[in-house]
C-alpha cells in the first residue's frame, strides 16, 4: 500500500517537516509500503538524498517519491490513501478536506492546539505527555513514547561525558533563521568546533570561511554521520527543534537556545528537568560554565530517557488500529 506524505521545506521552512517525515516513512517502508511525498516550498532534493546518504533524483529515491507542489493551493489525488500530514501552513479548511477525502490519517501538531475530527494526532515532543487532547473521535499519540528520531540516530550509543571538554558541536537547523552559526563559533575560539549546516542554510557561506584546523564545518550530513560528530564532541550548542530529542537519547550534554515560538515547550521541559542548559547569557561565559561535573550531572539526568522505539511504536500503533 502506498502511504502519502503532505508536508512542506525549504529555505522560509527548514528541512525538520520533511527529516521527521522520513523517519516514519523509513518504518512504513519496513512494513512493506511504498512511500510518495509532496512537499510544498522550494526545498533542494539534492540536500535531502545526501542527508539520507543514499542516491537520489528530483524524482526518486530508493522507495521514497518526491514531488514538489503547493498541495495548499490543490490537493493532489488522496481519495481513499493513507495520508500524513505535517504541515504549520495549513489551514482548518485543508484539515477538514484531508480528513473527508483520505482513508486515514496522521497529523503532526507540535502545539495540539488544532481541531481535528478524525484520525491520530501525533505530537513527537518529549512534554507531550502532560497533555489532555480533548478531540472525542481522534486518537492522541504524544510524550516519550513517541519521540520521532531517524535511524541513524537511533542506533548510536551515548558515551559519557570526559573530564576535559574540548570539543563543542553547533547546529542551529536546517536554517538557521538567526543566522547565529557564525556568533556563537566566532566567540568560542578557544575550542575546536564541529559546526553542522545544510546548504540551504542562512550562514552556510560564512561558516564555510571559518572552516579551519580548529574549526570542522559539515554540510548536508546523514542522521547517522551527524550522531558520529554528537559522539566525538563533549558539548553542543542548539536550537529548540528535534535535535532536542536526539541529544536527549544520546545522553549529549547541550545548551539550548530559543529560536522559534514553538519550541517553549521543548526548553521549559528540558530546563526544569536538569536535563539542557539554556542560552541566557554570554555563550563564551556558558560554554565555560560547562565543567566535568555539570556536563555528568546532565549525562546522568538523560539516562532515563530511550527513544529508540518510538518511531516503531507510531507506525505500529497507526496501521493496526
Amino acid at each position: 500500500m502506498e502511504i502519502i506524505f503532505l508536508t512542506e521545506g525549504g529555505k522560509e521552512n527548514g528541512l525538520g517537516h520533511i527529516m521527521r517525515c522520513q523517519a516514519l516513512a523509513e518504518e512504513f517502508i519496513k512494513c512493506g509500503h511504498k512511500i510518495l511525498f509532496y512537499i510544498n516550498g522550494d526545498v533542494d532534493f539534492g540536500c535531502i538524498g545526501e542527508q539520507l546518504a543514499v542516491p537520489t533524483t528530483s524524482l526518486g529515491c530508493h522507495s521514497f517519491e518526491y514531488i514538489r507542489c503547493n498541495w495548499l493551493n490543490e490537493l493532489p489525488n488522496i481519495d481513499d490513501s493513507i495520508c500524513v500530514i505535517d504541515s504549520y501552513k495549513m489551514s482548518d479548511t485543508h484539515i477538514n478536506q484531508i480528513g473527508k477525502r483520505a482513508k486515514k490519517c496522521l497529523w503532526f501538531d507540535d502545539l495540539s492546539n488544532r481541531s481535528y475530527k478524525v484520525g491520530f494526532v501525533l505530537n513527537p515532543s518529549i512534554y507531550a505527555g502532560e497533555i489532555k487532547y480533548q478531540e472525542p473521535n481522534v486518537k492522541f499519540l504524544g510524550g516519550k513514547d513517541f519521540i520521532v528520531l531517524r535511524s541513524g540516530i537511533r542506533i548510536k550509543t551515548a558515551i559519557p561525558p570526559k573530564e576535559t571538554l574540548e570539543t563543542v558541536c553547533i547546529i542551529m537547523g536546517g536554517t538557521d533563521i538567526k543566522n547565529l552559526a557564525p556568533q556563537f563559533a566566532a566567540s568560542l575560539c578557544d575550542y575546536k568546533l564541529n559546526i553542522i549546516t545544510s546548504s540551504i542554510s542562512n550562514s552556510s557561506e560564512q561558516l564555510k570561511k571559518l572552516s579551519s584546523d580548529k574549526i570542522n564545518v559539515f554540510e548536508n550530513l546523514s542522521a547517522e554521520q551527524i550522531a558520529q560528530v554528537y559522539v566525538e564532541s563533549d558539548l553542543v550548542i542548539t536550537a529548540g527543534g528535534q535535535t532536542v530529542n536526539e541529544l536527549l537519547h544520546l545522553r549529549k550534554p547541550f545548551i539550548m537556545v530559543k529560536v522559534a515560538e514553538n519550541q517553549e515547550g521543548n526548553i521549559a521541559f528540558a530546563v526544569s528537568n536538569g536535563l539542557a542548559l539554556l542560552y541566557d547569557q554570554e555563550m563564551k561565559t556558558l560554554v565555560g560554565s560547562c565543567d566535568y561535573a555539570l556536563r555528568k550531572k546532565l549525562y546522568d539526568n538523560m539516562g532515563k530517557y530511550d527513544f529508540s522505539r518510538g518511531v516503531e511504536h507510531i507506525v505500529s500503533t497507526f496501521l493496526e488500529e
